[in-house]
């Protein structure tokens, strides 16, 4: 029962050491303003094409 309660402990630091950066990540890509899905779209866009 400890060994279960070990790994689930260790379990949950692993993914809240993996995913707190990509919750910040996230969020400031998700808090753009309107202009910046526009710069985005047109990364994106130049980026695509053909070489």
């Amino acid at each position: 029962m400890a060994i279960l309660a070990l790994v689930v402990a260790l379990t949950m630091a692993v993914v809240h050491w993996f995913l707190t950066p990509l919750m910040g990540i996230g969020t400031e890509l998700f808090n753009l303003a309107p202009l910046g899905w526009l710069v985005l779209a047109a990364a994106v866009w130049m980026f695509a094409g053909e070489r």
